[in-house]
């Protein structure tokens, strides 16, 4: 069995607050109590956004929820014309990305997404041995559609392409599936995603595992969750762990965050960042993960993903990183209130986006844009990110709730 080390020395932040060390919020005024802080406006999201986690879902919700199942189990699939989601040989986070955008393009267009033919929307991360057509969806999340490609026609959609997110095509969405009220594009896309990405009864299993021996709830704690991605991305821009750690302890000084959950590709940001940033810091150890032979300059993840798969039942091993990856988005969502990561990188807009289904992180920073996380929707009109103030030199976002309806 592998044997699993929970890092943590105290639940107390070592960072002095004049007042409440645990929230820095006075809910009453909607502003920073601590006379010693930095003061920045709060803007409260809309109560359409806003929930308890998990969310119940509205009317709205329950509408749009019942228009995709009739469109991706249809009672007959012979002779329909699909969009099909092409998969491809990218990392984790970019096929639930390019996933979910393939199924936008389908509904907006009205038709029904499914799996590409052939080797494409297989993933290596996915065990053979665990599930053999080795798809996110059936494998880890839902069942994208009981239609298979070769029962219709191929609309020729562009998995890409997100030009074709407008208002507009959003509004007639909305119609078709008989909404009550009319709702921003970021509503739709939050709410397909999330529906998207239902856990399987295998993730469920292994989200309680993991919830287990890693994320305990403890009275008192605020949590924030940090993504550093250094690795194969090379086309993204490298932020160093110091700079990671400035905005770290940042958030930690305005927020109150008295956690830090803590996720990278390279092993060294685990032991900069222990000594970098104050309170204590949270990991899933990396004997978990099935990444082999990493030198801080590593080929292009292609080249070593079919290394990566942990799942060995007889070593008491019933994971593969597909489960791993995807119980650490949705025990994030649920354990912290900020997030801090390269949004460049899918693994944080993912999240970001997955948890505003339900209720907006209390604080974020993209590192790469200062602000503007993007699954693309560039094609949208920019997220609102609330004021922006400088402090001691480093740029804080807040959030705004405009435009979230």
């Amino acid at each position: 069995l592998v044997v699993a080390v929970f890092i943590a020395t105290s639940s107390k932040s070592m960072v002095s607050y004049e007042g409440s060390s645990e929230r820095l919020l006075n809910d009453a005024a909607n502003e920073y109590s601590s006379s010693s802080t930095p003061r920045m406006n709060q803007p409260k999201p809309s109560d359409d956004v806003v929930k308890k986690h998990p969310t119940s879902l509205g009317e709205d919700e329950r509408l749009l929820i019942k228009y995709i199942e009739s469109m991706q189990y249809p009672s007959s699939c012979t002779g329909r014309t699909f969009a099909r989601w092409p998969g491809g040989f990218s990392g984790y986070g970019s096929q639930i990305g390019i996933l979910v955008r393939s199924l936008v393009n389908g509904l907006l267009t009205g038709h029904t997404t499914v799996v590409g033919p052939g080797y494409h929307g297989k993933h290596p991360y996915v065990s053979k041995k665990r599930c053999p057509k080795r798809t996110i969806t059936g494998c880890v999340y839902r069942e994208l559609s009981n239609c298979t490609a070769r029962q219709g026609r191929n609309a020729n959609l562009d998995a890409e392409d997100c030009t074709g997110w407008t208002q507009t095509a959003f509004d007639d969405l909305g119609r078709r599936a008989g909404l009550k009220s009319s709702h921003s594009k970021i509503w739709y896309f939050t709410r397909i995603l999330r529906w998207l990405m239902t856990p399987n009864e295998d993730l469920q299993k292994h989200i309680d595992i993991f919830r287990e021996k890693f994320f305990p709830r403890i009275s008192g704690e605020k949590s924030l969750c940090v993504h550093v991605r250094h690795g194969d991305r090379k086309e993204s821009k490298q932020y160093p762990d110091e700079q990671y750690a400035a905005i770290v302890n940042q958030a930690i000084y305005t927020h109150g965050f008295n956690r830090i959950y803590l996720m990278s590709d390279d092993p060294e940001s685990y032991k900069n960042l222990r000594a970098l940033i104050r309170p204590p810091i949270s990991t899933i150890p990396q004997e978990y993960f099935a990444v082999v032979n990493y030198t801080g300059n590593r080929q292009h993840a292609a080249n070593i993903v079919w290394e990566r798969q942990k799942y060995d039942p007889e070593k008491g091993v019933s994971w593969d990183e597909a489960l791993l990856f995807s119980a650490i988005f949705e025990l994030w969502i649920e354990n912290c209130e900020g997030l801090i990561g390269n949004f460049k990188s899918s693994f944080p807009s993912i999240m970001f986006f997955l948890r505003l289904a339900d209720s907006p992180f209390e604080f974020h920073y993209d590192m790469d844009k200062g602000g503007t996380p993007s699954l693309c929707l560039n094609h949208m009109a920019p997220l609102p990110m609330g004021h922006i103030t400088d402090i001691h030199g480093v740029k804080i976002l807040g959030h705004s709730s405009t435009g979230w309806k």
